[in-house]
């Protein structure tokens, strides 16, 4: 883990951002890589689409220096705010399928968001989700269970 600490913080270094707070946390199969920083609004970019972005670059640099587990990013607690407030309004549109017994289209959402979704409701035994698209236009399909 302090090789990947390591290597993140060189990264960020190189970008131009002095004494960044890097912290690693193990949870089962994936690691969740937690940066804080004083002004962080340009690193998580529109939706959190710069966050998205920056993951991708450096899943690619630890697998070339040989890093072999799977890590996900955060700014500033973006994604975990992001989360808690998918949860919140996934529920409410899971009411909604069950009540009215109409399947629910979303908008279209990055795979982090999918994948929110799909565990959040994972265990409700009146709806079934569904992912359909492709890349940007990939949404969820938010169903009453058949």
């Amino acid at each position: 883990m302090e090789q990947l600490k390591g290597l993140i913080e060189e990264f960020l270094h190189n970008m131009g951002i002095r004494n960044p707070g890097v912290s690693i946390a193990q949870g089962g199969m994936q690691t969740k890589v937690s940066i804080s920083l004083d002004d962080a609004g340009y690193m998580i970019g529109k939706e959190g689409e710069n966050i998205h972005d920056i993951e991708k670059m450096l899943k690619l640099l630890a697998k070339r220096k040989g890093f072999e587990g799977m890590f996900s990013i955060d700014i500033n607690n973006y994604r975990g705010e992001r989360e808690t407030k998918l949860k919140d309004y996934i529920r409410k549109v899971a009411r909604q399928v069950v009540m009215t017994k109409k399947e629910i289209k979303l908008p279209p959402m990055r795979p982090f968001e999918r994948r929110v979704i799909h565990l959040e409701l994972a265990t409700h035994p009146d709806i079934v989700t569904e992912s359909i698209g492709n890349g940007d236009e990939r949404y969820v399909v938010v169903k009453p269970y058949p």
